[in-house]
């Protein structure tokens, strides 16, 4: 008799862990996209661009904006329109942090570099020397039209242009990371069948000793 009891109960619990799974699946899934927040900032001269969202795809609307420094400073606050989009003027061509407050714990943040900025004017160490005063001999004529450029200068010239072209790509791969990672999805199921089993569990044990005298 036990063991068709066993048996029977058996193939209830089946049952229930395959409904609690079909009925909760979906609402894993939907968890694990809302539950990163990003953020993507690009310059354009002396304005600064940026995109918030969830994962999934699902825009960060009216999420709060924070900019700070280099030094931890707050320099300007704001929200993202409708679109997830917020665009400000930099009070500083410098190292600004931008952080995104989505609520909930969704928060995310992203580092816009001085280099970035076209005005950006890098310190000149003091041993800084020009180059054409390096490779120049004494007492020679400058060609026309050559320009003189510090190694400092040059650097900085060629990483601008190396930012500007590098933002379509970090652009692109910002958009591709909208779904979320199969771990979390994994681990959400996990918990809710672990979940449902202690339920059934105590379910079985209770109505064990309720029919059983002697389990009392």
């Amino acid at each position: 008799m036990c063991r068709v009891d066993c048996w029977g109960w058996h193939r209830r619990f089946t049952l229930i862990v395959v409904v609690m799974v079909l009925f909760v699946f979906p609402l894993v899934v939907k968890q694990a996209f809302a539950h990163k927040v990003t953020i993507f900032a690009w310059v354009e001269g002396d304005t600064v661009h940026t995109e918030s969202k969830f994962s999934g795809g699902r825009v960060a609307k009216q999420a709060s904006i924070e900019v700070y420094d280099r030094t931890g400073a707050l320099l300007l606050e704001g929200r993202t329109d409708d679109e997830g989009r917020f665009v400000f003027k930099a009070p500083k061509q410098e190292e600004l942090r931008i952080v995104l407050v989505a609520g909930a714990g969704h928060r995310n943040e992203w580092v816009v570099k001085a280099e970035e900025f076209a005005g950006h004017v890098r310190p000149v160490a003091d041993d800084d020397t020009v180059l054409s005063k390096q490779t120049e001999p004494v007492g020679a004529t400058p060609l026309p039209g050559r320009i003189d450029i510090s190694r400092e200068d040059l650097q900085t010239m060629i990483e601008a242009a190396l930012e500007k072209q590098l933002q379509p790509v970090l652009r692109r791969l910002y958009q591709m990371d909208e779904g979320p990672r199969l771990a979390d999805i994994i681990g959400g199921i996990g918990y809710i069948l672990g979940l449902v089993g202690l339920g059934a569990y105590i379910h079985f044990r209770r109505r064990s000793t309720s029919e059983d005298p002697r389990a009392r």
